[in-house]
């Protein structure tokens, strides 16, 4: 079992005392997390992932990254040093433009608050490691 759905598990046993109850109190599906803790929180739906981490409490840095974002880095990988300035520019005009638009309280996406400085640093760090990992 990949450790965020262990520690997702063992979250829900320690708050709800199972599934069912913790199904209950988030009104979220039993078989939508039967089939998530099935599957594993890093292979499931992104929304519904998400969700479950943030009733729970799960923050940030111990949050799995998804399909999606790992399919994003993986390209980002694959990019040359004008791919990748493309990328870089055009992440920071819309970055720019969501913070200034959107309203304090809405300034995440999928859960990731961009506002928050060590977020910011965390996914960094990420990018980081898949341009040096690129770079071997």
């Amino acid at each position: 079992m990949e450790e965020t759905t262990k520690l997702v598990r063992e979250e829900i046993q320690r708050r709800y005392g199972s599934l069912m109850g913790f199904s209950r109190a988030s009104s979220i599906p039993y078989s939508t997390l039967t089939h998530l803790m099935n599957r594993g929180i890093e292979h499931s739906s992104h929304g519904v992932a998400m969700q479950v981490l943030e009733l729970l409490e799960i923050h940030s840095a111990e949050r799995p990254l998804t399909a999606d974002a790992r399919e994003i880095l993986r390209k980002i990988g694959c990019l040359d040093e004008r791919g990748l300035h493309t990328v870089q520019t055009v992440l920071q005009m819309e970055y720019d433009r969501c913070a200034r638009e959107a309203p304090e309280e809405n300034r995440s996406f999928h859960g990731v608050d961009f506002s928050d400085d060590r977020e910011r640093e965390r996914i960094r760090k990420v990018v980081q490691e898949v341009l040096t990992e690129r770079r071997r």
